[in-house]
């Protein structure tokens, strides 16, 4: 493959985000490669996050986010052919154009490491998304969290090993027992599950923005069938950053133990009854 047909992507990875202006730093770069003479530039944003600059044959990005928390931040700097193109001349020139852009950022914002790769043809928005998130550290469960979630399926390997076949039946009765009405799912239940659904088929394919608002949106139906979990993980998202994982596995377990309790309760009362509970 042809050497102008390949992107070279450096990250610049930080302790924390660092103070800088992603549109003024695009603006500036736009600025400074007006007059190359690759041909009409055409500037594009995905989000707010990256900043595409494609010049004739060639494209430059730039990229920043932010860990989950605040825990790290990573600036991306792409030179390489735009798609569809063999690569202009900046493309041929993609080792020292990328290194030279993000040596000026580094001149004024130190980062605590420097990883430099390459990838085929064009980079896009989630090629940069994909490099970024792979070099932040990701949340971790704290101790608090881990037990909630402990005791939750505890609780629910209980209430399981209470209705296993294999006890001693009921005495029969003269008259045959009325079916249970089924339960009512319990109200604020069926958000829960709703916003359980759509977390899901979005959870690999969303971009970080929305895993972290479907985070809160989980914590927050949790809180409406479940006030102490739900308050619990909405305590944790805001101070340890959101965790769609952590929110949904919550959020799961609590559905799961709301509607196990339900249940219960139905079949105690029918027994009840019927005198033989």
């Amino acid at each position: 493959m042809d050497d102008a047909a390949r992107t070279t992507i450096g990250l610049l990875i930080y302790d924390r985000a660092p103070p800088l202006s992603l549109a003024r730093l695009a603006a500036d770069l736009d600025a400074a490669l007006a007059g190359c003479g690759e041909g009409p530039r055409r500037m594009s944003w995905d989000h707010d996050d990256v900043a595409i600059l494609d010049l004739g044959a060639s494209r430059v990005a730039l990229g920043l986010a932010a860990g989950p928390g605040g825990m790290g931040a990573a600036v991306a700097v792409s030179v390489g052919p735009a798609p569809g193109q063999a690569g202009g001349r900046l493309a041929r020139r993609r080792d020292a154009l990328a290194r030279l852009i993000a040596e000026r950022i580094a001149d004024r914002y130190p980062p605590r490491e420097r990883r430099w790769s390459e990838v085929a043809g064009a980079a896009t928005a989630e090629t940069l998304d994909a490099l970024v998130e792979a070099a932040l550290p990701m949340a971790e469960e704290p101790p608090e969290l881990r037990r909630l979630l402990r005791r939750l399926d505890e609780s629910l390997a209980a209430r399981a090993r209470v209705g296993r076949p294999g006890r001693e039946p009921a005495p029969p009765l003269a008259t045959p027992a009325p079916e249970a009405a089924p339960q009512a799912a319990p109200s604020g239940l069926g958000e829960v599950r709703e916003a359980l659904l759509a977390a899901r088929e979005g959870m690999e394919e969303a971009p970080s923005k929305v895993r972290r608002l479907a985070a809160h949106t989980l914590d927050a139906a949790t809180m409406v069938v479940a006030l102490p979990v739900g308050a619990a993980m909405m305590t944790y998202s805001i101070g340890r950053g959101a965790s769609l994982q952590a929110s949904a596995r919550a959020a799961a377990l609590s559905g799961i133990a709301l509607g196990a309790a339900n249940a219960w309760g139905g079949v105690g009362a029918l027994g009840a009854a019927l005198g033989v509970a």
